[in-house]
């Protein structure tokens, strides 16, 4: 008997179904928390959509007073599809596609809030459409002449010329000129910078208020004791406000049902 030719038809049934079970590195990750991070002005990043349920996530910091337009460039990918979303990842603020367009997918967007962190989406378009792009995030009227990190129109407006310096503190509140850009508060007005406002005890804990800016993302801690000998500070939520007024946000300390002493901090994170 000859086995020759049964034993090579067998060899390339197992070579063809090794190929067919190979998996693809995937290059970026899937979700928000595994986002690449994209620097504006800093260029192009390449990607792969490789196969129709692949999504590419991307993250990329926004400074206030300042526009930023977010360009996908296909390769070999036909259409591509792009999603901008919130800091938490899961708010959609913008959905759009390539389909039918022959310049490269552009998403605008302007940041009338505080810094903040915005997510990006990329897949393709269509059922089973794959191939490579490129994307890339640059700022549409950033302006600072003196170099000091923040939006010359917003220091000529607030502070009256470019003049004062980043770590500056005008009105001694213990926050600088840059923090105050970044939190979108008066940098000429002590009383207006990142502080817990109000305390209402509720039946379901204690409702803590601060004074929060559009686009800022705040987390909240809680102690039972600011001595030398207290436990630490236990973090208990955090919320990104998104519209522009009221011009502060609140959330429930759920662990501080009728609580005798009870000390909070709120923290701006981008």
């Amino acid at each position: 008997m000859n086995f020759g030719r049964n034993n090579r038809a067998w060899r390339l049934a197992v070579a063809g179904c090794l190929f067919a079970c190979r998996v693809l590195a995937d290059d970026h990750g899937d979700a928000a928390v595994a986002a690449t991070a994209l620097v504006p002005d800093g260029g192009a990043v390449a990607g792969v959509i490789n196969d129709d349920v692949d999504k590419d996530w991307f993250s990329f910091s926004t400074l206030p007073w300042v526009g930023y337009s977010i360009t996908v460039a296909t390769g070999t990918l036909w259409d591509s599809e792009a999603d901008l979303y919130a800091s938490d990842g899961a708010t959609c603020q913008r959905a759009t596609n390539s389909a039918g367009w022959a310049t490269p997918l552009t998403v605008a967007w302007s940041n009338s809030g505080a810094r903040t962190k915005r997510h990006l989406e990329i897949g393709g378009f269509a059922e089973f459409t794959t191939g490579t792009y490129s994307v890339a995030v640059a700022r549409l009227n950033w302006v600072d002449a003196d170099g000091d990190g923040m939006f010359d129109p917003w220091e000529v407006e607030m502070l009256g010329s470019t003049n004062q310096p980043a770590g500056g503190d005008p009105d001694n509140d213990g926050f600088p000129n840059i923090d105050e850009y970044y939190l979108q508060t008066d940098p000429d007005d002590a009383d207006s910078g990142l502080f817990v406002v109000r305390l209402t005890p509720a039946a379901t804990g204690t409702v803590v208020r601060w004074d929060a800016a559009q686009n800022g993302t705040y987390r909240l801690w809680s102690s039972t004791n600011l001595s030398s000998a207290a436990p630490g500070w236990t973090f208990f939520g955090e919320k990104t406000k998104f519209d522009a007024s009221p011009a502060w946000d609140e959330l429930v300390d759920p662990a501080a049902t009728n609580a005798r002493r009870q000390f909070y901090r709120v923290e701006f994170t981008y």
